[in-house]
């Protein structure tokens, strides 16, 4: 029989308690939760956001003739952050054009703030626009005005019908899954039929003296999709300081990558961002060998620009 030393015990017993208060604050998340994700469609936690997915199911949208899943740009979502007894909600919508102004209309009735309009992509057909919004109150409240501010659209939580699911997704990627992740030194996550990646900022970003989680569009997303045997497309939107705008869009540029859009990220936020989108179709490897350079440029100007605030 072994013996526990006094000191281990007490490590032993500490680390349960904090497993079982973390448990225990998960489910408390999850039950203050459960209104809003009755009313917007299953959500997930990650760390205290609430974040609900809404992908456009009603309707196919091509690019150049090939069809993309609503994993790939086709997606809204709704993210949730607990105040006290209320919320601070963001939201990105997908919106076909002659639904974005009744729900600006919508939102602005019901107190909810317009953060952002602009396009996703290029050369899709039909068109769609993304409108960002913000607001702060109770969180049932919240939800019930972004569905009601979608009730003239058909948005939602429903899975599409003619999704391939991960396991195809792997197969139809095969070792260019791997090969990707590799150049880009990390792994993503398979969505529907997308390989989706994210990179949050590594600043500490606030808006009205609440902190912006990556989770509330503070991060850099970016998806690869298999388009055929030979090429793969990406998307994506891109968190950039004012400072790395330029060198990313070149980067992107001698990449083989086209940029989409160029606007605001929030409004009010500090440090400044700038949202940088873009599309492609190609080589996997050579994209992402692109967006590697993105990231470690991004990486180098900040620590440039770090020494010579020390100087």
């Amino acid at each position: 029989m072994t013996l526990l030393h006094g000191g281990r015990i007490a490590g032993l017993i500490g680390g349960l308690l904090l497993s079982i208060g973390v448990s225990a604050f998960a489910q408390q998340q999850a039950g203050f939760w459960e209104p809003v994700g009755q009313i917007l469609g299953a959500g997930s936690l990650d760390g205290d956001i609430f974040k609900v997915w809404m992908p456009r199911n009603d309707f196919k949208v091509t690019i150049k003739a090939q069809q993309i899943p609503p994993q790939f740009s086709l997606e809204s979502w709704a993210a949730f952050k607990p105040l006290g007894k209320t919320s601070l909600m963001r939201a990105e919508l997908v919106l076909m054009q002659d639904e974005v102004a009744p729900a600006i209309d919508s939102f602005l009735n019901s107190g909810i703030q317009v953060t952002g309009i602009h396009q996703r992509l290029l050369y899709e057909s039909p068109h769609v626009v993304s409108l960002r919004v913000v607001g702060r109150g109770d969180p049932v409240a919240l939800a019930n005005t972004i569905k009601s501010a979608l009730k003239n659209s058909k948005v939602t939580d429903k899975p599409s019908t003619d999704a391939i699911d991960a396991a195809d997704a792997i197969r139809e990627l095969g070792p260019r899954k791997e090969a990707i992740e590799q150049v880009l030194g990390m792994e993503g996550e398979i969505t529907g039929s997308v390989l989706r990646f994210a990179v949050p900022r590594s600043e500490r970003i606030v808006e009205g003296g609440i902190e912006i989680p990556a989770a509330m569009g503070a991060a850099s997303v970016f998806s690869f999709f298999a388009t055929d045997e030979e090429r793969i497309a990406t998307t994506g939107e891109l968190v950039l300081m004012a400072g790395e705008v330029n060198y990313v869009i070149g980067v992107l540029r001698s990449s083989g990558v086209e940029i989409a859009a160029l606007n605001n990220c929030f409004v009010a936020e500090k440090p400044r961002l700038v949202c940088v989108r873009f599309w492609a179709n190609g080589d996997g490897e050579t994209l992402a060998r692109g967006l590697r350079l993105v990231f470690d440029g991004i990486r180098a100007i900040g620590k440039t620009s770090s020494q010579s605030k020390q100087k």
